[in-house]
């Protein structure tokens, strides 16, 4: 199997875990309660895992310090631990020194009486490293979507056709694509003079927040339709075979219940196979973008409207919504959609 190389290793189980000093166990869920209050289930979840790498080298490596008592030495040697042990690269290098510097103003925030002269000293003694790509980028080329929709045909994997058609087509990104009911999707509420399917209701995209950023999903309605209408047969039948009450959810899970990103994974897994690239959800981002700009030769602000990005050369004082616009653009694809 072809895959894009990542090293892993873990220090965190239940036992270390529990090694954590109360004290800072206090600390942990402080910082939590107070970022729960504005961040997304899924950023709180990234946060008690790196505090927990944190804070299990520390209970390893550095005798239980509580955190305002740890030394400047100490916070170097455990950046130091994440490079040389857990091979952590730039990108993450550097959302952990976000998360230590935040959980440093937690603290001087609510507990300064503590320790008065506490200082957070992060951003000041761990400098940041290059965000070095460290992972094969995939390119998907025509015959790439080709082979893979005619294996998706041959074998019968209707549902997993509709999901690369929804995410080839319409440019979002995995967590979203999760999201889509089938009562989201009706091929006659339209938008971009008709070309494009907008979804019946909005959905959580990445932004700050809570729920991130609210927003209607666009997809390239003549490209996708025919995948999602021969998956909706089946999705049908398989519902009242398993005798499951429909949870609405787009895609299923073998046993009914909504797909996670866990069994999408497993279905990139297999495309990488097929393909022989390194698969995941995010190229499918690239290709829509790249395809609408090269292949059909759109324009950026079109493109970038579409997929919900915001841009410099967006009008703010135009009242009226994107979509509503009369856009040569749109007209120009549904053109070479009937030629191709």
């Amino acid at each position: 199997m072809v895959g894009r190389a990542t090293y892993k290793k873990t220090i965190t189980d239940e036992d270390t875990i529990e090694k954590i000093s109360k004290e800072n166990k206090k600390l942990i869920n402080l910082f939590i309660k107070e970022k729960s209050r504005s961040c997304s289930d899924k950023t709180i979840a990234v946060y008690k895992s790196e505090l927990n790498i944190f804070f299990c080298w520390n209970a390893l490596y550095n005798e239980n310090t509580y955190f305002p008592d740890i030394k400047k030495y100490e916070l170097s040697d455990f950046f130091d631990f994440l490079v040389n042990e857990l091979k952590i690269q730039g990108k993450r290098f550097s959302h952990y020194r976000s998360v230590l510097s935040s959980f440093s103003d937690i603290y001087i925030k609510f507990l300064d009486e503590e320790r008065p002269t506490f200082k957070n000293i992060i951003n000041t003694i761990i400098e940041p490293i290059p965000k070095d790509d460290v992972r094969e980028k995939t390119v998907l080329e025509d015959e790439d979507v080709e082979k893979l929709f005619d294996t998706f045909k041959n074998e019968n994997r209707t549902q997993e056709a509709c999901f690369f058609a929804l995410a080839l087509y319409g440019g979002a990104r995995i967590a979203e694509l999760l999201q889509y009911k089938v009562s989201m999707i009706d091929e006659n509420r339209t938008a971009y003079g008709g070309v494009m399917l907008q979804s019946t209701e909005k959905l959580r995209t990445k932004g700050r927040g809570k729920q991130g950023k609210v927003m209607y999903k666009y997809i390239i309605k003549d490209l996708f339709l025919p995948y999602f209408k021969a998956w909706i047969k089946e999705r049908e039948e398989k519902i009242k075979e398993l005798g499951i009450e429909d949870h609405g959810y787009l895609f299923l899970k073998a046993d009914g219940g909504p797909a996670t990103e866990h069994v999408v994974r497993r279905w990139m897994d297999k495309w990488t196979e097929i393909i022989g690239k390194p698969c995941y959800a995010h190229m499918c981002r690239h290709y829509y973008v790249t395809m609408l700009m090269m292949k059909y030769k759109l324009n950026k602000d079109f493109v970038t409207s579409t997929v919900g990005w915001s841009s410099d050369l967006t009008n703010i004082y135009c009242d009226a919504e994107d979509s509503d616009m009369e856009w040569e653009d749109a007209q120009r694809l549904a053109e070479m959609l009937k030629n191709n």
